[in-house]
């Protein structure tokens, strides 16, 4: 029979031995890059132009200007409303009702996945008069950091004011 103090001492081992593996802080998960922003749009189909889209939360505001093939210019706009980076609903193009639906791509916060190197928006939209056309855009990489010191200091660009002259 086994005393009842080593059945203690061993379940509480166990238990603390199972805590500490739980509560060990590991390395944290890198968080994917956020949707929000102005995309560069780039539109073609019926109708071909340029504009920019903006997310912001949950909404999607397109606007572009875009020309027919019979080169008549016009505008496209949109005010869509994201749900799990998908979107669905009305806008206009060349002053026509159009419906749109797409969504919003960000890559994965696992950095070795290269396949989607930034956040991208895409849509398919159809005109009321039975035209199609695709929505591309992609939201601009963020702009580098800016590093502290200069490159003649002697530390590397860390930064720590430490200049070197040449009367060392």
């Amino acid at each position: 029979m086994i005393p009842r103090w080593l059945l203690k001492f061993t379940v509480i081992g166990a238990m603390l031995v199972s805590l500490s593996s739980d509560a060990a802080p590991g390395p944290k998960k890198p968080r994917p890059r956020s949707k929000d922003g102005s995309y560069t749009l780039t539109v073609a189909g019926a109708v071909k132009g340029n504009g920019n889209g903006t997310v912001t939360g949950n909404e999607l505001k397109i606007d572009a200007d875009v020309v027919t093939e019979g080169g008549a210019k016009g505008t496209m706009t949109a005010t869509l409303k994201l749900s799990n980076n998908h979107f669905d609903g009305p806008g206009t193009v060349m002053g026509q009702p159009a419906t749109f639906k797409g969504r919003v791509d960000q890559p994965p916060a696992d950095t070795t996945e290269r396949e989607l190197k930034g956040v991208r928006l895409t849509c398919t939209f159809k005109t009321a008069s039975g035209e199609y056309g695709r929505v591309i855009g992609n939201l601009p990489a963020p702009a580098p950091r800016a590093t502290t010191g200069s490159s003649d200091d002697g530390n590397g660009g860390r930064g720590r004011g430490r200049g070197r002259s040449g009367d060392d």
